[in-house]
């Protein structure tokens, strides 16, 4: 879907010359900015599309735990055996069985740090690894390389 911007077809400032040119679809976007400046938005929106990748990982295990819980009840309430809860596990892993196998770079901590500080109960660095599949001994590496 093609936005109009022909009401900001040009904007100047002091640090920014902004054109958008409407050539049918789609339109052509041209900036003159700082280096900086465009270093620090293209930067933001790399981290917003790692955050992102981050965000989906950690429902995905949340969701995981969720399953693996609800099955752990069956298990306890007789509605299924010890050997079909385990064949269960065992054919499905992945969505049962969180993995800790992502080694984060310092950029994914300080992402996942600012976005568990808003996520319900990561309450210590296992809880942490966990929710971002983050291998806990690489985690705890990186943070103390700091």
């Amino acid at each position: 879907m093609a936005i109009n911007h022909s009401n900001i077809s040009n904007f100047n400032s002091s640090q920014w010359h902004i054109v958008v040119q409407k050539r049918d679809t789609p339109s052509r976007f041209e900036a003159v900015v700082p280096t900086s400046t465009l270093q620090g938005i293209v930067t933001r929106i790399v981290h917003v599309d790692r955050l992102s990748e981050l965000l989906i990982k950690a429902v995905n295990n949340r969701t995981r735990e969720r399953n693996y819980f609800k099955k752990l009840v069956e298990l306890f309430q007789g509605e299924v055996t010890e050997e079909e809860f385990d064949k269960t596990i065992e054919e499905s892993e992945d969505d049962y069985v969180i993995t800790a196998d992502v080694i984060p770079s310092r950029e994914d901590l300080m992402l996942a740090c600012e976005a568990a500080k808003q996520i319900k109960d990561v309450r210590d660095l296992d809880d942490f690894a966990a929710l971002f599949s983050f291998n806990p001994e690489s985690t705890i590496k990186e943070i103390e390389a700091k």
